[in-house]
């Protein structure tokens, strides 16, 4: 990559205008879709359920009775014990992926026109529905890229580990699901390159516009990539709104035009950052949590025979393993464990406009798996089975289930990421609320500014991943 010409305009993201981009140099948004439906008919996988007994390289250790990898790497299945007295009282017993290496979640991007376009990937994954969705340029664990499986290593990776003179326009790192990853956390990445990129034809360049539009469908975009693009800003600075023709004022009228103007806010919102970084602070620093890992066997209320492990209730999630076969993977087939929540999710942020400037209601969660126990949360978030859910509904549930409660932005199901988890999918929702709606929030909510929750993003480990998926669909286009 010694060759690579510097980055022209580099003062300048250019985020907006490509939000704004329904068409790109390659394709607009049909011809986009024809392609994808085109790559899923070409590759070929296939995807069924096994007993443990037919897992290759995997066991059950005897002495604990983790589920392991014999090469020590990938993942294991183990249990968790986690107490919590935040916002109440909380027990969780449970088992949970133990996954600690980070992996690369890199999107590429490359200005065609002016106008920046990224490079997704069309993936399959043995829990996705619909098995391809759009996948960033490279997803891949380190032990995948790493090649611990023997398999090709994947395509575009140097652009992400090796940058030369490209320009780095988003690296963070970022949690998965606390729920059931232990601390797992992911490098997400996107790269400026002005390199030619020698196109394989199961990647296709795309606008921020495009992908947007793609994130209406259901399981199109996968999770891997929304979290990516949930790092990116609506529009840079009032400049860059200015001049791709939308208003930056509080007082916009379009909901599109009250995003840029939320995302443009740090401290015109009801409350500064330092007062949403102090109230979070506190809430981490003054919650009493213990989170212990343990032997699966240890784990009360669960249960397992020759097929799957599962909750004796029925409820919450299983995991059971599955034999994949792929002509488009890095190997031609292997068997893993996989986990699958047992019903739909729910994922909602609900917004209303405080002095005529859009806010977002967050709530500050405990999760087991996530790196410092508690992260920002949307306003709802829900999967029977979860301990949070067994004594109450979650606050303002049945606003965002109930219609006429508000006016919903946004509304799609969207699958979970499929390496691990078996055909989940969580309904997203963005439902503004009317203004003169004035219930009170428990102390664990509050309300802040899109600006303010990308400012949150770019530090890591303070948003967790439902919340960036929902943010992901936000579209300035309506």
């Amino acid at each position: 990559m010694s060759g690579a010409q510097p980055i022209e305009n580099a003062d300048r993201p250019g985020f907006l205008a490509s939000a704004l981009s329904a068409e790109g140099r390659f394709s607009d948004g049909a011809s986009a879709r024809r392609w994808l439906d085109e790559r899923r008919r070409a590759q070929r996988c296939h995807v069924e359920r096994i007993p443990f007994s037919d897992l290759r390289g995997w066991r059950f250790e005897p002495d604990s009775g983790d589920l392991t990898h014999e090469s020590g790497h990938f993942f294991r299945v183990q249990g968790v014990h986690a107490r919590c007295d935040f916002p109440a009282p909380l027990r969780f017993e449970q088992p949970i992926v133990n996954q600690p290496e980070i992996g690369v979640l890199g999107i590429l991007a490359k200005r065609f026109d002016g106008v920046l376009h990224f490079l997704l990937q069309a993936k399959m994954e043995p829990g996705n529905i619909d098995l391809v969705q759009l996948s960033p340029t490279v997803q891949a664990t380190r032990s995948n890229y790493t090649r611990v499986h023997g398999g090709k290593r994947p395509r575009y990776l140097d652009f992400f580990l090796q940058r030369g003179v490209n320009r780095v326009l988003v690296d963070q790192l970022q949690s998965e699901q606390g729920l059931f990853f232990l601390r797992k956390r992911n490098r997400n990445i996107i790269v400026e390159t002005r390199e030619d990129v020698p196109l394989h034809e199961d990647f296709h360049w795309l606008t921020l516009g495009q992908i947007k539009t793609l994130m209406q469908e259901p399981h199109t975009v996968n999770m891997d990539t929304r979290t990516v693009i949930a790092a990116v800003p609506l529009v840079a600075g009032g400049g860059e709104a200015l001049a791709a023709g939308s208003p930056a004022h509080p007082a916009a009228g379009s909901f599109g035009e009250a995003l840029i103007a939320s995302t443009l806010a740090q401290d015109e919102g009801c409350q500064p950052i330092e007062a949403v970084l102090s109230w979070l602070t506190e809430i981490r620093a003054c919650a009493e949590i213990d989170c212990q890992p343990c032997a699966l066997n240890s784990v009360p209320g669960w249960e397992r025979d020759a097929h799957e492990l599962r909750r004796r209730d029925g409820r919450y999630f299983r995991v059971f393993g599955v034999e994949v076969e792929s002509d488009a993977r890095e190997v031609p087939g292997w068997t893993q464990p996989m986990v699958q929540p047992v019903e739909t999710g729910i994922a909602a942020f609900v917004t209303k406009r405080i002095g005529g400037l859009l806010h977002f209601l967050v709530q500050a969660r405990m999760e087991p798996g996530v790196w410092n126990l508690i992260e920002l949360a949307p306003t709802v978030q829900w999967l029977p089975g979860v301990p949070t859910d067994e004594d109450q509904a979650p606050y303002l549930l049945e606003a965002v289930r109930t219609d006429g409660a508000g006016v919903v932005r946004h509304r799609s199901t969207q699958c979970e990421e499929g390496g691990r988890f078996y055909r989940y999918s969580t309904e997203n929702l963005v439902v503004e609320l009317d203004p003169a709606d004035d219930r009170p929030a428990p102390a664990n909510y509050t309300w802040v500014t899109l600006g303010q929750l990308n400012t949150l993003i770019r530090y890591g480990n303070h948003l967790n991943i439902e919340a960036r998926s929902v943010l992901a669909c936000l579209d300035v286009q309506g």
